[in-house]
């Protein structure tokens, strides 16, 4: 008989509620064979249907060592006893452990005899597992606990009592026994700025307890400061804030660690000054405030030179002696900044700040043109100024990089005015910087597509007029506008190096130019083309070969080829004399251009390589405006005394044609005898049936 057999037909209901339930229901026959199982013991066993259990033993489903105590417990109940709730560990035939309680009762038939027996089991696997997961859990927070050096409190709101470790009393300075504490007590810790910083910091946890708050406080324990940063979290009831629990910690390194680098990251390693990170966050503060300040920007004219002369543990200890005389400044600056190199920064925001500001670039002035005594030398410094003022009237900027550039600008324009000047910032600047910058990018275009051309003008024999040569000038036609001066695309090509590109091109272009006019002109005369060499050219390696290369290349004898320069250059480039040396050992020319202007001696002259003397304009322009020109009478003599031609530059008028003569000045070049032209012109210009005209004057 099984237990389903003992269910009436009355009590069917029943059997579907057996079914239901989330626990294992099961009989077996006095043999131990299943007779039933509901649909829970049926999963539990991974058997799909009630046929696959019934007739089958603990045999099929258990390991052997589970199922001998099984049979104790089964023929314990077959024999009249009653197994009440034990616990039983089934290890699955799929390697899964199961923790099972089971009870088991006797079956018995109509006359009272027992016909098997039935039985119940509850799984307990997923809550002892937890109820152990949690026992391990309290086990390691306990040892966490005592392990930390974190210290744990748990805050009452309503008895407004606080449970601290062991490790939070240490941290906080409290009695080592007080294992809990009045809030005040601990209130009573913070000064009361602090106190309402900590409020602010917590508040926003009272609206969304679901945040995690993290607050840092300073408190003095042993007469000694500390840093404690605190963790709070909050716990509800009922939807109500009952609790509050967190950590502390002292974090009195990391904050030490953290202001040290932040003090690195916002000063200069070498001075000790506030470096340029540090004054842009102070000057972007006062912007947001709304308050007033004046910044003066300054760069040491002619730091460059004390570098290069004298070395750079000099240059470093120039910067720290200039930044000691800042700091002594009558008119005391609120912050000294050095933004790098050889600039610094003054900010006054106090006080009558822009007449502050003034007077104190006066007196940097002055204190800057006392010298500086280092390693035994007097070293003389002075500076560029730049000012800006922000005080509603003047100019308002956006942030601090706004200000720094603008004061950057008016600091150019005092080294523009010739240095050791202070210049006040003006609206118009930003306009010519915007400007300038607008042209030299238009000028690396420039030179990236070589829109540049040369033009040629006229050098003449002082005696009857002939055509000696052309010298070959650089003009710039931009396709979008109208043509540029030299006096403003050559600085810059100078300064930032592309007139080495660009002079090589000229070196070439010209070269080619000659060629043509004499392969394709009949009658052509013999002339020499005159190429100008800027200072910059002579610091590249390729000067020398790429000059001899486009000789070659166009078929041009050496001795066509005069290159001007200027005495400076010669003077201060390093090789630039072993350079025209070897090229005049091929037969190449060399005029010393603009001869009077320079600083160079007559014994720096003689040591100079040169076959022609340039004179200036400005020495030309004189003539008939004074009774007697003795730089001119002097200059010829000079080249005459050194064996070379000489040249007259900027002849206009025919009573400068007309002295030049009388005093048989080689060779003349100027508009009166003939403007630069572009190369198709040249041939006309320079034709023998055109000295007549030129000679009339």
């Amino acid at each position: 008989m099984t237990y389903v057999d003992a269910i009436q037909p009355a009590d069917r209901g029943l059997l579907e509620l057996i079914e239901a339930l989330p626990v294992s229901v099961f009989s077996k026959d006095a043999d131990g064979r299943y007779t039933y199982g509901n649909g829970h013991l049926l999963k539990t066993f991974g058997l799909d249907s009630l046929s696959d259990l019934v007739g089958r033993t603990d045999d099929h489903f258990h390991r052997k060592e589970d199922v001998q105590q099984y049979l104790i417990d089964d023929e314990r109940v077959l024999s009249g006893q009653s197994l009440h709730a034990k616990q039983e560990i089934q290890e699955r035939l799929w390697d899964h452990t199961d923790i099972f309680r089971t009870t088991k009762l006797p079956l018995r038939d109509a006359d009272g005899g027992i016909a098997g027996l039935i039985g119940f089991s509850v799984d307990e696997t997923e809550p002892l597992r937890v109820a152990h997961q949690l026992r391990r859990s309290e086990q390691r927070y306990r040892l966490a606990v005592q392990a930390s050096r974190d210290g744990v409190w748990d805050f009452d709101l309503a008895t407004r009592t606080v449970e601290v470790s062991p490790q939070a009393r240490a941290l906080l300075g409290l009695h080592p026994h007080s294992e809990r504490v009045e809030v005040e007590d601990l209130i009573d810790l913070l000064s009361p700025e602090e106190l309402e910083r900590l409020l602010q910091a917590v508040r926003p946890l009272l609206e969304d307890p679901t945040l995690r708050i993290t607050h840092t406080s300073p408190l003095f324990r042993d007469g000694e400061l500390r840093w404690l940063e605190s963790r709070f979290t909050a716990l509800e009831q009922d939807g109500v804030i009952v609790r509050m629990i967190g950590t502390v910690a002292d974090v009195t390194d990391d904050v030490t660690r953290e202001t040290e680098l932040m003090h690195q990251a916002t000063h200069d390693d070498l001075t000790g000054l506030v470096n340029r990170r540090g004054i842009r966050t102070r000057l972007d503060a006062l912007i947001e405030q709304e308050q007033w300040f004046s910044l003066l920007y300054l760069d040491l004219d002619g730091f460059k030179l004390v570098n290069d002369s004298l070395g750079h543990n000099v240059g470093d200890e120039l910067l720290n002696a200039v930044s000691r005389r800042f700091a002594a400044l009558n008119q005391r600056p609120d912050l000294v900044a050095r933004l790098g190199g050889d600039e610094f920064a003054l900010l006054f925001h106090t006080g009558d700040d822009a007449a502050t500001a003034t007077a104190a670039a006066a007196e940097i002035h002055e204190i800057l043109a006392r010298p500086f005594t280092l390693h035994g030398l007097d070293v003389y410094a002075s500076a560029s100024i730049g000012m800006v003022r922000c005080d509603g009237n003047s100019f308002r900027h956006e942030n601090s990089n706004a200000i720094l550039r603008d004061a950057d600008t008016a600091m150019y324009r005092a080294k523009a005015n010739g240095k050791a000047t202070t210049q006040v910032y003006e609206a118009e600047m930003r306009s010519r910087a915007t400007r300038e910058l607008g042209l030299h990018n238009r000028i690396r275009r420039a030179v990236d597509n070589m829109e540049f051309e040369l033009h040629y003008q006229p050098i003449w024999h002082g005696d009857d007029l002939r055509a000696s040569g052309v010298e070959a000038l650089l003009r710039w036609q931009p396709p979008d506008g109208p043509p540029e001066s030299p006096g403003v695309f050559l600085p810059y090509l100078e300064d930032t190096g592309l007139i080495v590109k660009v002079g090589e091109w000229v070196i070439d272009e010209a070269c080619r130019q000659l060629a043509e006019w004499k392969r394709t002109i009949p009658g052509f005369p013999d002339l020499t083309m005159n190429v100008n060499l800027s200072r910059v050219q002579f610091a590249s390696p390729d000067l020398v070969p790429h000059i001899l290369a486009a000789l070659e290349a166009h078929s041009i004898s050496p001795s066509e080829l005069e290159l001007e320069v200027t005495e400076t250059a010669i003077a201060v480039e390093a090789g630039a004399v072993a350079q025209l040396n070897q090229l005049r050992s091929v037969g190449v020319s060399v005029a010393i251009d603009d001869f009077g202007v320079g600083q160079s001696s007559l014994s720096t002259l003689q040591e100079l390589p040169f076959d022609v003397l340039k004179i200036d304009r400005a020495f030309v322009s004189r003539i008939g405006k004074v009774d007697r020109n003795p730089v001119l009478v002097a200059a010829i003599g000079i080249a005459r005394s050194f064996g070379c031609r000489i040249v007259a530059e900027g002849v206009e008028t025919p009573e400068q044609l007309e002295w030049l003569q009388v005093q048989g000045c080689d060779l003349m070049q100027g508009y009166l005898l003939g403007r630069p032209v572009p190369a198709g012109e040249v041939a006309e210009l320079v034709a023998p049936r055109h000295v007549s005209v030129v000679a009339s004057f």
